[in-house]
């Protein structure tokens, strides 16, 4: 019976979508380019999928691709996830098109040639990739299997602009989807990580009327664009001694840097910068949404201590998870990455996040399902006891395991090499507990 159910909701969306994409369109001046569906291969469930372009009148264009939960009985929650790197092969756009043709899945950097104030001389490179819908939708099974619409939007950051049209693009497509069929506009999250993570915090921030997400999970964000520029321009000389280990510090960032001045520059003459949208203040007055902001402490791309701040500026807002080492980076010896040694573990970040945002959204004591691997749980408890044991601070791994230790919350394992059967959240809250 649920499957014949699922069949029926199935063909109503694509029915739907059929008869309605140019009414909507019209509407909203948005266009449907293509739309698909995606069979998981573990579970064979079908999940059937649009790509849109969004346009704003007399504005701005962004992309996206809209995962429809089963809407069937009611409106659904959904979470919008911010792509800033990720590249488009079925929009016609002379950029994206030239941008899919240097593709190499060998070669994840580029130079920056559409970005502003390019010089070929000295500017970075960016990073750059074409996922296949595929990939993407795999990559919200989280929410999907939980019956959350997921929505992802592309703010194309090889395509140029600034910050203020990366952050533009998040509202756009937050507005979109508290438009779409199906979705429950009083229950919406928004998911990024670094550069994403700051597209986030700002499109929550800037979010429509109407459109406001309730719920928010951002890795390591840049949350204080002032902070970050003087970072990039000052901070990084006094940081590393060794002038070659600089100079590929200061290639990576400069297309972050010549953004920021994009979207920020008030004057020429005599040059001068406003941050004032792009601050912890701004952030404080303008954000009605809750974050989960997670930063690992030697990050040495974004520094942990903006995280810090920001949770300490919006104490009411921001809760910090934060994955500790002994001690404070050292920039001449560690890798440039969010992660340069074992800390902030993909696996247990987005099972963490999955939590927080599912519990926000959907109905007190609903079933949640969540896929992990439990060999990276077993090392993530297990490097979390041993830096507690060498005196840092885990403190905020509490509230998280509060999180799992829900009776509602169940762990799947994707292990595929020694897999367990599913388990509460609380059985490795217990594991962790009991460790010496």
């Amino acid at each position: 019976m649920k499957n014949s159910r699922r069949l029926c909701w199935l063909l109503g969306v694509v029915i739907w979508f059929a008869a309605h994409a140019t009414g909507l369109a019209a509407a909203l001046s948005n266009r449907l380019i293509q739309a698909g569906v995606y069979a998981s291969p573990s579970t064979g469930v079908q999940y059937p999928y649009q790509l849109w372009q969004i346009n704003e009148v007399g504005g701005r264009t962004t992309y996206a691709m809209w995962i429809p939960a089963d809407s069937s009985q009611g409106l659904r929650p959904a979470v919008l996830v911010t792509e800033p790197y990720e590249g488009l092969t079925w929009s016609s756009d002379a950029v994206d098109q030239a941008w899919a043709a240097r593709f190499n899945p060998d070669q994840p950097l580029y130079p920056d040639v559409n970005g502003p104030f390019y010089d070929p001389a000295t500017g970075g490179s960016i990073l750059y990739s074409v996922p296949i819908p595929d990939q993407l939708v795999s990559q919200g099974i989280n929410y999907l299997v939980n019956n959350v619409s997921v929505l992802f939007v592309f703010e194309r950051f090889y395509a140029g602009g600034s910050v203020v049209d990366n952050v533009k693009d998040a509202t756009l497509g937050l507005r979109f989807l508290s438009q779409l069929p199906g979705v429950d506009p009083a229950h919406l999250g928004i998911l990024g990580s670094s550069w994403g993570g700051f597209e986030a915090l700002y499109g929550a921030a800037n979010a429509p009327a109407g459109a406001a997400p309730i719920v928010g999970v951002a890795w390591y964000p840049p949350s204080d664009l002032s902070q970050f520029y003087q970072y990039i321009v000052l901070g990084l000389p006094a940081l590393i001694q060794d002038p070659n280990l600089l100079a590929v510090h200061q290639q990576f960032y400069d297309p972050y840097r010549r953004r920021i001045i994009a979207g920020t520059l008030a004057s020429l003459s005599p040059p001068s910068l406003n941050f004032s949208s792009f601050v912890p203040d701004y952030l404080r007055a303008n954000l009605r949404t809750n974050f989960l902001v997670l930063h690992d402490q030697w990050d040495t791309l974004v520094p942990f201590a903006q995280s810090v701040a920001l949770a300490s500026a919006l104490p009411d807002r921001i809760q910090g998870f934060w994955y500790p080492h002994i001690g404070p980076p050292n920039y001449n010896l560690l890798s440039l990455s969010h992660v340069p040694v074992p800390g902030l573990d993909e696996n247990s970040a987005m099972v963490f996040s999955s939590a927080y945002l599912l519990e926000h959204l959907l109905p007190a004591n609903a079933p949640i399902s969540i896929s992990y691997d439990s060999s990276a749980f077993l090392k993530f408890f297990g490097y979390m006891r041993s830096v507690e044991a060498l005196g840092a601070d885990i403190s905020t791994l509490i509230p998280r395991l509060g999180d799992l230790a829900n009776s509602h919350v169940t762990l799947i394992d994707v292990n595929t090499s020694n897999s367990l059967p599913p388990v509460p959240g609380s059985f490795w809250v217990g594991y962790f507990l009991s460790l010496p």
